[in-house]
């Protein structure tokens, strides 16, 4: 049975002692406060750790744009979806990210390695659940019951989570420890972008 938004946000009240909502739009203290923070908490989470299911290696065509620095050569757009770049061919470039655009002096195309946002929860692993989950109830312990003793131990159950995926995810590399760029999520439209899923270990 795959597992809905709305029951994450449910084992995150529940676990907190409260009832179970319908939907984030219910007339409820607890629907209100859930529907203010689960997308963003859902982002955070994804962007902690470079997880199997939300990562993807990108081949991006240089953008126009006036450089304003003598710094970099090249800016590449990156889709609306990416929360952050682990990092770009070869690795261990040095590069930015400033307002949705990668600054490298990497001729185009530049290849990288981003963790996007995924809003689908049926492609959640099991721990990432778990770490959302806790990361919710670290928040609605303050925006429900003010109790931070509380939440500093949901808090605690997330980064153990986030640790424990550290070992378990398949992820974990020298980029992933070394290349702790996160990216703004500001939406830049534009063309002159060519972005492909990595499939069988090939870049498109």
């Amino acid at each position: 049975m795959s597992v809905s938004d709305v029951d994450i946000a449910n084992a995150a009240l529940i676990d907190l002692g409260y009832e179970a909502i319908q939907s984030f739009l219910d007339d409820s203290d607890e629907a209100r406060a859930m529907n203010a923070i689960y997308s963003l908490s859902r982002d955070r989470v994804l962007a902690a750790h470079p997880w199997n299911f939300a990562t993807k290696r990108l081949s991006l065509a240089a953008a126009v744009v006036t450089l304003n620095t003598d710094e970099w050569d090249a800016a590449y757009l990156l889709p609306a979806d990416s929360l952050r770049v682990l990092y770009i061919e070869p690795k261990g470039t040095p590069f930015v990210v400033e307002n949705g655009y990668i600054l490298t002096n990497v001729s185009s195309p530049v290849k990288c390695s981003v963790i996007y946002r995924i809003t689908d929860p049926a492609v959640f692993s099991v721990s990432y659940i778990s770490a959302l989950q806790y990361r919710l109830s670290a928040a609605l312990c303050t925006a429900l019951t003010a109790r931070r003793g509380n939440a500093q131990d949901y808090w605690r159950l997330y980064q153990s989570e986030l640790q424990e995926a550290r070992t378990t995810d398949g992820q974990e590399g020298w980029e992933a420890r070394n290349n702790d760029s996160p990216i703004g999520f500001a939406r830049i439209n534009g063309s002159n972008i060519s972005a492909h899923q990595l499939t069988d270990g090939e870049w498109l």
